[in-house]
Parts: C-alpha cells; structure tokens; sequence
C-alpha cells in the first residue's frame, strides 16, 4: 500500500465511527426526551455535551 492510501483508510475510518457516535447520541437523546429510561452515564454524557456547546455559542 501507498502512504497516501493508508490516510485515505484512517480518514475514512475515522469519518465512519464519528458519524455512528453521533447517530448513537441523537438516537439515545430522543430516547430520553420520548420517556425511556436511559443509564445515567449516557445522560451526563449528553448533559456535558450540551454544556460544552452552550459554552462554545456564549464565547462568540
């Protein structure tokens, strides 16, 4: 394999498993607001994600 072809995997790879986390949290966030009942570490999680990107929007 080329040096190049090798990037190319790893960047692909990498856009795949960003893409299927954030499915996983938008699919697990619904969850929550629709009623069911979620593990607490997946609802802290999404808690501090959102309060990061509170943070990120007040900076602007």
């Amino acid at each position: 394999m080329v040096l190049s072809e090798i990037r190319f995997e790893y960047i692909k790879d990498i856009s795949i498993i960003a893409f299927m986390i954030n499915e996983s949290l938008s699919i697990v966030e619904n969850s929550r607001l629709a009623g069911l009942k979620i593990p607490d570490v997946f609802t802290r999680s999404i808690e501090f994600l959102d309060n990061i990107e509170l943070r990120n929007k007040n900076k602007k």
